[in-house]
Order: structure tokens, then sequence, then C-alpha cells
């Protein structure tokens, strides 16, 4: 009974480390994402377009780095890069 335990605890220790390492990469990618976004968003007021747009393209990469690609219908602006819509008050 000990012995069926600690298999299974040892069991349990693995299949968490592995996906702590998994969920630590996610949580590292998507605060670099957000400070992207929030780098951009003076960019955004000064009407510092080609600092939005590296912003934007920051966030493109690390998106592909994680494995994912941009949804084939989002919009896109000049060259093939992300739309950006600005609000106007």
């Amino acid at each position: 009974m000990l012995q069926r335990l600690k298999s299974f605890l040892s069991n349990a220790a693995v299949v968490l480390s592995i996906l702590g390492i998994i969920t630590f990469s996610l949580f590292i990618f998507e605060e670099a994402i957000q400070m992207a976004t929030f780098g951009t968003w003076p960019a955004q007021y000064a009407k510092d377009w080609d600092l939005v747009m590296e912003g934007a393209d920051t966030i493109a990469s690390i998106n592909q780095s994680a494995g994912s690609s941009p949804l084939p219908s989002s919009p896109t602006g000049p060259m093939g890069r992300p739309q950006i819509i600005t609000w106007r008050h």
C-alpha cells in the first residue's frame, strides 16, 4: 500500500512538473505581449505610427513563436501587417 502511494505521488509530481513548464512558458508569452501592447499605447497617442507598427510586428512574432498563426480573416494593412484601428474622441 505504501509503495503504491509513493508511486502515485511520484507520477503526480512528474505530471505537475511538466504542466508547470508548459504553463510558465505561456505566462511568459502573455507578459511579453502585454508589454508590447502597453508600449504601443503612448505611441498611438503621439501618432508615432512607425513605433505602433513595430509593436504590432513584435506581437505577431511572439504569437508565431508560440506556435499560433494570425487568423486568415483578420484585416491587414500595408505589407500584410495587422490593421491598427484607432478611436477618435
